[in-house]
């Protein structure tokens, strides 16, 4: 990470509270000029589609994921 870098992270939160990135670097997105980029030989294969995308289509797809998740788990 660099300072003055934007970054938008995906955490995981534990079994004790505390809160580590998903996946290890899968969850580190780097954001240039309005895109979330990451470079695919650090992402798994589910994520590769996620990058390149527009700031906001990236967090209205995790978003959706995640609520998706909450769903099937209950």
């Amino acid at each position: 990470m660099k300072v003055g870098q934007e970054y938008i992270l995906l955490l995981t939160k534990t079994d004790d509270g505390k809160y580590w990135s998903y996946n290890y670097d899968d969850g580190v997105w780097n954001v240039e000029n309005g895109k979330v980029t990451k470079n695919t030989e650090q992402i798994s294969k589910s994520l590769m589609t996620m990058s390149d995308k527009s700031e906001k289509v990236f967090k209205d797809e995790i978003v959706k994921a995640i609520k998706n998740q909450k769903k099937s788990s209950q």
